[in-house]
C-alpha cells in the first residue's frame, strides 16, 4: 500500500473509522497469520493469536504516534 494512502487509513482509523480499520486489517492479515503459523506451528492457534493481535492493535491504535509504522508496530 502506498505510504499517503496508509497514513490516511491510519489517522481515520484512529477516529475509530470503522472501513479504515477493516482496510488495515485486510491488508495485514497474511502478513500477521503467516507470522503466527511459523511460531505456533498450527492454523487454529494462530487464528486466535492473530485475533487477539487486531483486537489489542485497535484497541491501543491511538498510541500509534507515526501512522507510517503501522505493519511494524
Amino acid at each position: 500500500m502506498e505510504k499517503e494512502k496508509l497514513i490516511r487509513l491510519v489517522r481515520l482509523a484512529q477516529e475509530k473509522d470503522l472501513e479504515a480499520q477493516q482496510a488495515l486489517y485486510l491488508d495485514s492479515y497474511r502478513s500477521v497469520y503467516y507470522l503466527a503459523i511459523k511460531l505456533l506451528g498450527d492454523a487454529d492457534s494462530a487464528e486466535d493469536m492473530v485475533q487477539e493481535t487486531f483486537i489489542a492493535a485497535f484497541g491501543n491504535l491511538q498510541n500509534l504516534q507515526y501512522p507510517e509504522a503501522w505493519y511494524g508496530w
